[in-house]
C-alpha cells in the first residue's frame, strides 16, 4: 500500500506481523523517520525477533513473524487461510 497499491488481505497479515514483532520485542521492526528509512522498510527484510532481542527464541516464533513480515506474505492464494493454518501448527 505504501507504493500506491490497493489494499489486499496480505496487508492485514503484514500488520499482524508488525504487531507481533512489537509485542515480542518492545519495538517496531523499522523506524521510518526519513525517506531513506522508509525505503529500507519497503525493500529490506525485517529483522528476526531473536536478532532484535539478542537472545534465542522458539524458531517457530521467528519463522511465523518473519513470514508475516514478508513483502508479500500471501504469494500463493491471496487469502489469509495459509497464514492462519501456520499459526495453528
Amino acid at each position: 500500500m505504501a507504493l500506491g497499491a490497493a489494499p489486499q488481505p496480505s496487508a492485514d497479515v503484514y500488520a499482524v506481523g508488525v504487531l507481533c514483532f512489537e509485542l515480542l520485542t518492545g519495538s517496531t521492526p523499522w523506524k521510518a523517520r526519513t525517506l531513506e528509512h522508509l525505503k529500507k522498510h519497503i525493500n529490506e527484510p525485517a529483522p528476526l525477533v531473536s536478532e532484535r532481542l539478542g537472545e534465542e527464541v522458539d524458531p517457530a516464533v521467528d519463522r511465523l513473524v518473519s513470514r508475516a513480515l514478508e513483502k508479500d506474505p500471501l504469494p500463493d492464494s491471496g487469502t489469509c487461510s495459509p497464514f492462519y493454518t501456520r499459526c495453528r501448527l
